[in-house]
């Protein structure tokens, strides 16, 4: 796509802030010591589906999960096998505090885990 401001915009990514919830509370996380990152507010699975979908309509080539604390959110294993089935290449934030089961399928869809 072409904006008027002389060059071409192309997105590498789109990134889903699919939760509000964090399991730690970092000092020095840029998202602060706030208040709504204490809570248990998830995007709800269909808004981020649809998302998703419009990552494929406007051909960008990736979707990035985060937060929060991505691996928080109950439809995670849902996004990442639907983005994949979509051919979008996935990136998961995370801070790698769940179950290490939890990355086995996320990680084998994004092509590896990145320590």
């Amino acid at each position: 796509m072409n904006a008027d401001i002389g060059f071409p915009i192309n997105p590498f990514e789109l990134k889903l802030e699919i939760t509000q919830a964090c399991n730690l509370r970092c000092s020095f996380c840029y998202l602060g010591d706030a208040e709504l990152w204490r809570d248990n507010r998830h995007l709800p699975d269909d808004e981020v589906l649809r998302w998703i979908d419009r990552d494929v309509e406007n051909r960008i080539p990736a979707v990035r999960f985060t937060g929060g604390e991505a691996t928080i959110h109950p439809g995670i294993r849902l996004f990442c096998n639907y983005a994949y089935l979509q051919n979008r290449r996935i990136i998961l934030n995370t801070n790698a505090m769940a179950d290490a089961s939890l990355y086995d399928e996320p990680g084998r869809l994004c092509g590896g885990v990145s320590e």
